[in-house]
């Protein structure tokens, strides 16, 4: 079967699941920040930022409903995460595919001292990635908590120190998203050493600050010339409760030593939830991200791009992304997921730009378990790129499956 046959055998697939059930009524669930207005990260998870080991109110969102039975699932000090993915580009010869498994996750937050009116939270939390894409430490940080959660402040309420991930732009589980590669944070690859600070001056403004140094250190050992290698990271996001959307801006500057020019990157995103917006009437998401970043494009364009001249030319430019995702509420279980990536590696040759489009449905049929079926169209501005041999315009068909504890 050609990636033609199989992307339309699974577009006619999509559109029958979606007029079986897209009629049943779908019921309210808190599955989006935006949707609810929760303008705090630490309501699911450990760190401020996002991301990573959750407690166990992001236990009980991720159930979805389902009952829980396993004791390690009513616990917030140890979780597990695995994700298996199966992925059939368009030409599985020349290229990477099958089946394999992207993280095998554990993760352990241990509260050494508790918040007082004398002194703060302390607590460890520690996440390891077994096996996989990017296997290794993960996040590994003391966090402090100076105040409880629903308190407001100027000055940081939670400061984390060791290898964490700084918030920027809109923080996803995908490493193949063009925004994510072009300013240097994928969720495999995306993390840093040093503190941060985060803060809620008001209940619908949040921010994050970050000094790191190493410059995205693996983890596995100091990085060459990395004690002059210093970023910054800043993250400003607005979430108004009685509104159905957010919206925020981050920034990012890491010196590379002595040896290259400093790399930046800047973001501007958004969501609006139309649940809220229409009473419930649209069951749908919506979100945004535009982001502009310089030296950063010769971290990926040799694994992205078939021409290695044009990989060079383009390795220390200013780069420009778009990041669009449209998730549709079917029922309780089912997702529809629309979503778009952009991508121009030298702004001045908008011609050139990359593109993706890819649909999928995404099932939650058990407590904190989901798969996720998506088709994807690639197309390549620039002529070196059109036999599509590396992932820049690769057609594929990939399915994700996800457990967590």
């Amino acid at each position: 079967m050609t990636i033609a046959d199989t992307s339309r055998k699974f577009f006619q697939i999509t559109l029958i699941l979606g007029a079986l059930i897209g009629t049943q009524s779908a019921l309210a669930r808190p599955e989006y920040a935006v949707r609810y207005g929760i303008n705090r990260c630490t309501a699911c998870h450990f760190s401020p930022a996002g991301g990573g080991a959750r407690n166990l109110a992001g236990k009980y969102f991720g159930a979805f409903g389902y009952p829980s039975k396993s004791w390690i699932r009513q616990q917030d000090f140890v979780g597990a995460e695995m994700k298996m993915l199966y992925y059939r580009p368009a030409k599985t010869i020349q290229t990477k595919s099958g089946l394999g498994t992207m993280e095998g996750d554990v993760w352990t937050s241990v509260p050494l001292d508790e918040l007082s009116s004398d002194s703060p939270e302390t607590r460890l939390v520690l996440e390891q990635n077994l096996g996989g894409f990017g296997a290794g430490a993960r996040q590994w940080y003391m966090r402090w908590m100076f105040a409880k959660d629903m308190e407001t402040s100027w000055l940081p309420q939670y400061v984390l120190v060791g290898r964490i991930i700084p918030a920027f732009g809109i923080m996803t589980d995908e490493h193949r998203t063009y925004v994510r590669l072009q300013s240097g944070t994928p969720w495999n690859t995306g993390f840093d050493t040093g503190v941060s600070f985060s803060a809620n001056p008001f209940e619908s403004v949040h921010y994050d600050l970050a000094l790191v140094n190493g410059q995205k250190n693996s983890g596995q050992s100091l990085a060459t010339d990395g004690a002059d290698s210093w970023g910054g990271i800043s993250n400003l996001r607005w979430m108004p409760s009685n509104l159905p959307l957010a919206a925020g801006v981050s920034a990012s500057w890491y010196s590379a030593g002595q040896q290259t020019d400093a790399a930046t990157a800047y973001s501007a995103y958004a969501l609006l939830s139309l649940h809220r917006l229409s009473g419930n009437r649209l069951p749908a998401t919506i979100s945004a991200e535009y982001v502009q970043a310089k030296n950063w494009n010769d971290s990926f364009t040799g694994a992205f791009v078939n021409d290695p001249d044009y990989a060079t030319t383009v390795g220390h430019s200013t780069s420009r992304g778009i990041y669009a995702l449209l998730e549709w509420e079917l029922t309780q279980c089912w997702l529809l997921q629309y979503k778009y990536d952009q991508l121009v590696l030298d702004q001045h040759f908008p011609s050139d730009a990359f593109q993706r489009h890819g649909i999928g449905m995404k099932y939650y049929f058990a407590n904190n378990m989901w798969a996720l079926v998506r088709f994807e169209k690639a197309y390549a501005g620039h002529p070196g790129e059109s036999d599509g041999l590396k992932t820049g315009d690769l057609n594929a068909v990939w399915g994700l499956l996800n457990f967590s504890i």
